[in-house]
C-alpha cells in the first residue's frame, strides 16, 4: 500500500546522505520561529520597509533586526536599500511556496498536539 503523504514527484529524490539531512535541518531551522514566520509571510508578494516590518510584527526594532539578519545570511529574503530607507523582499520563489505548505498544514488544524500529547519534545 503506498503511503498517501509520500511524495507524488516521479522524479528520482537527490543523495540521501548525513550532509544533504544536515543542510536542510538548518534550512528548516530558519522557518522554526514564530517572529521569523511572521516575517516571511508580511513579504509574500510585496516588498517591505524595515519600519513596516517592525510595526507589522508588534516586535521592537532591534528584535526584528536580529530575525531580518538571520533571514538574509540563510538566503530567504535579500534586501536593498532606497535612499534612507531600506527594503526587503522575498529571494525566489522557493521560500513563498514552503511557507504556502505551512499555512495550508496549519489551516488543517495539524499543528497543534492534542491534549493527550502534550507538547512536542525536541533534540
Amino acid at each position: 500500500m503506498m503511503n498517501e503523504y509520500a511524495p507524488r514527484s516521479t522524479t528520482p529524490p537527490g543523495p540521501c546522505t548525513e550532509p544533504v539531512f544536515e543542510q536542510s535541518a538548518q534550512m528548516i531551522s530558519l522557518f522554526a520561529n514564530g517572529r521569523r514566520l511572521g516575517i516571511l509571510h508580511m513579504l509574500m508578494g510585496k516588498d517591505r520597509s524595515a519600519g513596516e516590518l517592525v510595526k507589522g510584527s508588534g516586535g521592537s526594532f532591534s528584535a526584528v533586526s536580529q530575525q531580518l539578519k538571520i533571514l538574509t545570511l540563510g538566503g530567504l529574503i535579500e534586501r536593498r536599500r532606497d535612499g534612507r530607507n531600506v527594503y526587503y523582499s522575498l529571494k525566489g520563489p522557493d521560500a513563498a511556496r514552503i511557507l504556502e505548505v505551512i499555512q495550508a498544514f496549519c489551516a488543517k488544524g495539524q499543528s497543534h498536539p492534542n491534549e493527550d500529547q502534550g507538547k512536542l519534545e525536541t533534540t
